[in-house]
Parts: C-alpha cells; sequence; structure tokens
C-alpha cells in the first residue's frame, strides 16, 4: 500500500489506483474453510480480497488446496485442487 501510488485520498474517501487487474489466490490449510461450519471462521480470503479492493483490485479468483492436515482427506487434496484449476482454465 502506498498512498499515491496504489491508492489516493478523495473528498469521498480512499480511491484505489490499481484498476483492471486479475488476481489468482493460491491459498493452502490443513482444514477446510472454503465450505461448511468452519467457513465463516476464514480471515485468508476475506482478509486479501479486502486488501486488494482497497487499492482497486475486484477481481480476485481463489483457488485452494484444503483439508492438508485431515487423514483421509490430505491424501487428495492436492489433486482435487489441480482438477480445479485445470477446468478453470481448460487445461
Amino acid at each position: 500500500m502506498r498512498a499515491g501510488v496504489t491508492f489516493k485520498y478523495t473528498e469521498n474517501g480512499v480511491e484505489g489506483l490499481v484498476q483492471n487487474k486479475k488476481v489468482y489466490l493460491a491459498i493452502a490449510s490443513g482444514g477446510i474453510y472454503s465450505e461448511g461450519p468452519m467457513k465463516e471462521y476464514d480471515p485468508t480470503e476475506k482478509y486479501i480480497k479486502n486488501i486488494l479492493g482497497f487499492i482497486g483490485i475486484t477481481d480476485v479468483t481463489a483457488f485452494r488446496v484444503e483439508g492438508v492436515a485431515i487423514p483421509g482427506i490430505k491424501e487428495s487434496a492436492m489433486s482435487k485442487a489441480v482438477q480445479i484449476v485445470e477446468n478453470t482454465f481448460s487445461l
């Protein structure tokens, strides 16, 4: 964050100066936070999107490798995440 570079102060408040950019987030976690009962406790994606929004970036897509600490899920967590990325970009 740099005033005058990534955002500026105006009479109406802060204005983001980083426009028309696309961001892809790669998030890894031991638990599952994208859905289910723990979703409301995931600070990562919300925080990063808020910070990026502050500077004007609103086109944000998150990709997650989740459950890497959960037996029975961790074994397929990475391949599931890779499949989602491949499907998204038709690789």
